[in-house]
């Protein structure tokens, strides 16, 4: 593959000042659950911005599927993120495949985190 396609298909690399977003692509997490881990990447030198759908519930899951895609995207279109790190696992990230944007992850590359079923993201 050409070089400049590539440079551009990828995130940037994580770096000590970057900030990074965090949202539930599944089921619901308590605040208490991640912060944590939130205290901890801030002690690494990252800033944390966690959207309000994070701690949304609807049933099992974390905010509606509409919650959730709306989440996803505003974290993409932000440039201040660099990294999008998913709380928590479950089963619901399957309800989002057919919803991604896949020209808007083109314009604004990031480096997704997660486990359990949103590894699919």
């Amino acid at each position: 593959m050409h070089n400049g396609y590539m440079k551009s298909f990828f995130p940037p690399a994580l770096q000590t000042g970057d900030t990074i977003g965090v949202m539930s692509p599944s089921g619901y997490v308590e605040e208490g659950h991640i912060t944590p881990s939130i205290k901890m990447l801030e002690h690494m030198g990252f800033k944390v911005f966690v959207h309000p759908q994070t701690y949304a519930r609807h049933h099992q899951s974390a905010g509606t599927s509409e919650q959730k895609i709306n989440a996803l995207n505003d974290l993409i279109q932000r440039d201040d993120i660099t990294t999008i790190i998913f709380a928590g696992g479950g089963n619901r990230a399957l309800h989002l495949l057919d919803k991604l944007d896949f020209g808007l992850i083109a314009k604004h590359p990031k480096i997704f985190m997660g486990f359990s079923d949103c590894t699919v993201l």
